[in-house]
């Protein structure tokens, strides 16, 4: 089905007033779902317009099933200024700025392959245990390690983390949203149009590689991106990598056509697991039913010598690489000016130094 974009997304912002009516609603005492919002609104939700707009506009944006979505905090996220950026060759390009000291930048020291299993505060005092048994020590330290991991429990903190810290952790959403990359022989899709998005006449799989984002403009080589969202986000990681493939060129085939589609070969292709990686436990967080405002609160407070940051503790900006970024910001500054009587040259330890860390510890130094 061809359906023009400007209808979509009106389409897209009357279903989302819907939900945040529902979300207000007074005889709801407590939080709902999204879906359970559309349900209560008796709204239509079979049609292919409605099943595409679910997958693009909320489960796309999100990285959850909609039944997970909070029908109060689901809009709560804001647009950030300024042109959005694509990064051909990854967020290298602006770690290694800061990793490698380049310019007037402090080069920093990050240690690879250390798994951190053990974060221990004693005498006003940080020590990090990885799991080869090496102890990093200093006088705080940042967390910015994914909230899929905190969630996970896979690191010990010793005394252990606040009651109210721990109730955010297991709040707070975090969701999933996988993606297929494939490049071809050659381009067959229109190369003036970004993204391409097929709504089944099923609602079954809605969110099976039915979106696909064009990279030809930003790589110059004929390469789609396909993405897993909702709860086949997370049935798509139990996929071979050639059944995965499969599916994918099945669906381009009912949006291009099996002769054109057909009649190319895929070169390369890479894809991502995000909830099966130990390290990351899903993609980025959203706006679960049953948590608060002030579950941001309590996930980016300090417990004095650490320091917590990342995209989950951003209220406004939250599930973004900017909202990483704002938040390593946040943390460093705190630090500097509230470091626990100690003065800002002190050592400071980062977890897992991702855009968040990685900014703080480049402040810091």
């Amino acid at each position: 089905m061809n359906l023009q974009v400007k209808s979509l997304q009106r389409h897209s912002l009357m279903l989302q007033s819907r939900v945040k009516v529902a979300g207000e609603a007074e005889y709801w005492n407590h939080d709902k779902s999204v879906k359970t919002a559309f349900e209560a609104e008796r709204y239509n939700l079979s049609t292919p317009l409605n099943s595409l707009v679910i997958t693009y506009f909320l489960e796309f944006s999100s990285g959850a099933p909609w039944e997970k979505l909070s029908a109060k905090l689901y809009v709560t996220n804001q647009a950030y200024t300024g042109a959005a950026q694509i990064l051909p060759n990854g967020y290298g390009q602006i770690l290694d700025r800061l990793v490698n000291g380049t310019g007037n930048e402090t080069s920093l020291n990050i240690k690879k392959g250390k798994r951190v299993t053990k974060v221990t505060v004693k005498n006003k005092r940080v020590s990090v245990t990885t799991s080869d048994s090496s102890v990093y020590e200093g006088d705080a330290a940042i967390v910015t390690v994914p909230l899929g991991v905190l969630k996970a429990g896979t690191i010990q903190f010793q005394p252990d983390l606040p009651a109210s810290k721990k109730t955010a952790i297991q709040n707070r959403g975090f969701g999933n949203l996988n993606k297929l990359v494939l490049e071809f022989d050659q381009v067959f899709w229109p190369v003036d149009k970004t993204f391409f998005i097929w709504a089944p006449a099923r609602n079954t799989n809605r969110g099976m590689l039915n979106v696909w984002l064009s990279a030809y403009g930003a790589v110059n080589r004929p390469v789609l991106i396909g993405f897993a969202t909702g709860n086949d986000a997370n049935a798509s990681e139990a996929f071979t990598d050639e059944e995965f493939k499969q599916r994918g060129l099945e669906n381009l085939k009912t949006m291009f056509g099996n002769a054109t589609v057909g009649a190319r070969s895929v070169v390369a292709m890479t894809r991502t697991k995000w909830e099966s990686d130990p390290y990351t436990r899903g993609s980025y967080s959203f706006s679960a039913t049953g948590e608060t405002a002030s579950d941001w609160t309590n996930l980016r407070s300090s417990i004095c010598p650490l320091y917590f940051a990342g995209e989950h503790t951003q209220f406004d900006f939250y599930g973004t690489a900017h909202g990483a970024y704002i938040s390593g910001e946040v943390a460093a500054k705190a630090l500097m000016e509230n470091g626990c009587g100690f003065s800002s040259d002190g050592v400071s330890l980062h977890l897992s130094g991702i855009l968040g860390a990685t900014v703080a510890a480049f402040l810091i130094s």
